[in-house]
């Protein structure tokens, strides 16, 4: 028997959304989840004003 994923109506699942070019600088308006599936990604953030900088390996979730 399958499991399925129950969301409340007010909380969306997330959507995929894949590529293998830089992802465009946004404001985050809203709750994302970023998985990197293959290689490693540099993900470049700011907090409080100050630009900081992560390197997120095959698997990792953030």
């Amino acid at each position: 028997m399958q499991k399925l994923a129950v969301f409340p109506p007010w909380r969306m699942p997330p959507r995929p959304h894949r590529t293998d070019r830089p992802y465009r600088w946004h404001v985050n308006d809203g709750e994302e989840v970023f998985a990197v599936m293959a290689g490693e990604v540099a993900m470049r953030y700011r907090q409080d004003g100050v630009e900081k900088q992560v390197t997120l390996q095959a698997g990792d979730l953030c």
